[in-house]
Parts: structure tokens; sequence; C-alpha cells
């Protein structure tokens, strides 16, 4: 996934979600400053990016099972 189609996914998941980013970017990546960083640009390492993904995986999967 490239880094304008993770930031897409991760905007979906904040519309969806109504999470905050500082707390996406704190629980995701451990980073407050992640989605402004991506937003302006920043590209993430892999390992960055492998954790964003399984995060949203596994809190869009919790939220179904509820």
């Amino acid at each position: 996934m490239n880094p304008e189609a993770l930031l897409i996914a991760i905007e979906e998941f904040l519309a969806r979600t109504g999470m905050k980013p500082t707390r996406f970017g704190i629980e995701a990546a451990n980073d407050p400053r992640l989605v402004f960083g991506l937003r302006d640009g920043r590209e993430p390492r892999r390992a960055t990016a492998d954790r964003i993904r399984e995060y949203m995986a596994r809190m869009s999967s919790m939220a179904e099972a509820s």
C-alpha cells in the first residue's frame, strides 16, 4: 500500500469511528503526530505502515463483534 492509499484508509477509519487523529497515532504507532505527519507528506517505514494497518483491522473487527 502506497503512502497516499494508507492515508486515505486512515482518514476513512477516522471518519467512520470518530476517533481523533492524535489518539489514533498514539494507539496505532505510539506517535501522536503520526496522522499530521502523513498529511504533510511523511512516508512511514514499512513496519510502521504494517502496524497501522493491523491496528485498523483489529479495531474494525472488534467493532463488528460488538
